[in-house]
């Protein structure tokens, strides 16, 4: 399976993707994937993507970022070779148990006109403690305890008119701590995929690799 970062809209490109890595294995996004309000050009994309895939013969697997329209991950996106999941999705591929959550906060909510007030990551104690026999965890945003630790100097910058901002953000990743070391408890994960801070970065923690994923970049997984 490969794992593709942050696109922001990028279709061409993920085109171009697909027909030339979708042969090899199926494809799994880790949000931002880029729908926003303009719902029917949007749908009829993700037909066309539907129709790309199957002639491929591979599948996609999309959970929301922070840049997404939460409406299209209610349950009433997912085609034969396209699934837009919804928070919580576990599913097998290639004989891994994938566990899916997407959510973010957005740094510049106050400015971002596509800004959605149910955007953000949500912590669900009681589908967290049921998931199990997960192999795979893939989120959008991170826990606190891998990379990037602290808060930078964009952040600091937004925060300066949002005055909530560095708050929501430090409460949002302890939320995804919890999350993550119930999983981890209960679960043998091997690999956390995430995107959201548009960087390639490796963070080994308590036999896990813990993968941050570029913008466009993807990752081939060989487990």
């Amino acid at each position: 399976m490969f794992i593709l970062g942050d696109t922001h809209g990028n279709f061409t490109y993920l085109r171009y993707l697909i027909n030339t890595i979708g042969k090899k294995g199926p494809i799994i996004q880790v949000g931002d994937f880029g729908m926003n309000n303009n719902v029917n050009p949007m749908e009829a994309l993700l037909y066309g993507l539907n129709k790309l895939l199957g002639e491929i013969g591979t599948k996609l697997y999309v959970i929301r970022g922070n840049h997404d329209n939460p409406y299209f991950w209610q349950g009433n996106h997912i085609y034969e070779n396209i699934q837009l999941l919804p928070d919580y999705t576990i599913k097998e591929v290639e004989g891994k148990r994938v566990l899916f959550v997407g959510g973010a906060t957005s740094i510049n909510r106050k400015v971002n006109a596509n800004y959605w007030a149910d955007e953000k990551f949500v912590y669900d104690k009681d589908k967290t403690f049921e998931a199990r026999d997960i192999d795979i965890v893939i989120t959008h945003t991170a826990p606190n305890f891998v990379f990037p630790i602290g808060i930078n100097g964009t952040v600091k910058h937004f925060a300066q008119n949002d005055p909530n901002l560095i708050t929501d953000l430090y409460m949002e990743r302890e939320q995804m701590a919890q999350m993550c070391n119930v999983l981890m408890d209960n679960n043998d994960i091997t690999h956390h995929f995430y995107g959201h801070y548009h960087t390639n970065k490796l963070t080994e923690f308590e036999g896990c690799d813990f993968r941050c994923v570029g913008i466009n970049e993807t990752h081939d997984l060989r487990v």
